[in-house]
Parts: C-alpha cells; sequence; structure tokens
C-alpha cells in the first residue's frame, strides 16, 4: 500500500527527513512540574510530533516506532546524563500503567513498547537500561481525553502504585534509578502519578522522558 509522512503528507516516506529532523534534531523541550519532576521532551506537542505519536496511537502505524523510540532515548539521555556522570547502576524505564481497555480498543499497547525499544537503543551504546512495567492502578480511573488540569491531577490522585511482587520491585527497594517514560506529556497529572508511587517504593525518580511535550 502506499505510505506517506504522517507529519507532511509527504509521499513514500514513512516519516520524512524534514519531518524526522525536527522530532529528533530541535531544541529539547525541558519542563519542571508542580511536583518537582522535570520532563524532557524531544519535540513540542505540535507539528509532526504529534501527528506521528497520534498516527501511531491511534491509526495502527506501527512503522513510525523507531523514530519515537529514538526520540524518546534521545530525552532520556538528557534526564539521566545531561546534568552529570548519569545512573550508578542500572536505570529503569518504567511507563504509566495501561488501561485494558485502551489494548483492546487499540491492539497493542505502545507506550511500554515505546520505552522497550527507547531502552534497546539505550543498551546498543552500552548503557544499562531496561524498560520495566511495575506501576499498576490501585482503582478505576477516567480517559484523561476531555479532562482539564484539575480534574486530570484529581482523576490520577493516588490511582497508581508499585505491583507488590517481582524482582522489579526488590531493585526499587534498594534505590534504583528511574526515568518515567510517556509518549506524551500535557497537563503533566500522568507523569507526577507516576513518579508519586515510584518515590513511595523506593525508586529514585531522576525525571521523565516523552516523545513530546504541551
Amino acid at each position: 500500500m502506499p505510505v506517506r509522512c504522517p507529519g507532511c503528507g509527504a509521499p513514500d516516506d514513512v516519516v520524512c527527513a524534514r519531518c524526522r529532523e525536527r522530532v529528533l534534531r530541535g531544541p529539547l523541550q525541558l519542563r519542571p512540574l508542580a511536583d518537582g519532576t522535570t520532563v524532557v521532551a524531544s519535540a513540542p506537542w505540535r507539528g509532526p510530533a504529534r501527528a506521528l505519536v497520534v498516527a501511531a496511537k491511534e491509526s495502527g502505524r506501527r512503522d513510525v516506532a523507531a523514530v519515537l523510540a529514538r526520540a524518546v532515548a534521545r530525552a532520556v539521555v538528557e534526564v539521566a546524563w545531561g546534568q552529570g556522570p548519569g545512573p550508578s547502576g542500572r536505570l529503569l524505564l518504567v511507563t504509566p500503567p495501561v488501561r485494558l481497555v485502551s489494548v483492546l480498543r487499540r491492539g497493542a499497547r505502545p507506550t511500554p513498547e515505546l520505552a522497550a525499544d527507547a531502552a534497546r537503543l539505550l543498551r546498543r551504546s552500552g548503557a544499562e537500561v531496561r524498560a520495566v512495567e511495575v506501576l499498576r492502578h490501585t482503582r478505576s480511573v477516567a480517559d484523561q481525553g476531555g479532562l482539564d488540569r484539575d480534574r486530570r491531577a484529581e482523576n490520577l490522585a493516588g490511582a497508581f502504585v508499585v505491583h507488590p511482587r517481582g524482582a522489579a520491585l526488590a531493585q526499587l527497594d534498594r534505590g534504583t534509578d528511574v526515568v518515567v517514560v510517556d509518549d506524551v506529556v500535557t497537563t503533566g497529572a500522568t507523569v507526577q502519578a507516576a513518579a508519586a508511587a515510584l518515590r513511595v517504593a523506593g525508586g529514585q525518580v531522576l525525571g521523565a522522558a516523552a516523545v513530546a511535550s504541551a
């Protein structure tokens, strides 16, 4: 089937060179959240970054995954190594828990897959990085779409917890360095809820990494 770049519609390109440049080579977006967590994103939440994320999540364009993974890996490098020597041991990339209804609707789990792809890229450069899913919901939450900033924060307050079993929890108990990974950060409510749960479990949250930030 014919393929077009989701960012600009250029024919015969999964992601054209111009859109790739804007997502992977533009200025990093740094954004402090109210809880002290700093979000680093590879691009702003407009233009090609937004188009690529939407294409991957809502249109099943898994062929753009490589560009999105490179964007997240770029942001992780800044979070973990941009201001110092970096983690002394293993770095965990942790994604927010996925709602079952989202998995059933999309037939995929885009954000955990994105984190796993980014971790593989970073391991190729010699970094000890693993993507893990250690967070789960403590209660039902509404879809964040359509909620304003205050309602998003209320919807997710205390909604995540680290799963009480498994090797990843033991690593967090030892103070493992953690980066929260999401595809896009808008109000920051999801990142803050994830970071809070990880800190309660003993994780050292270095910050959050994303493809794009609003």
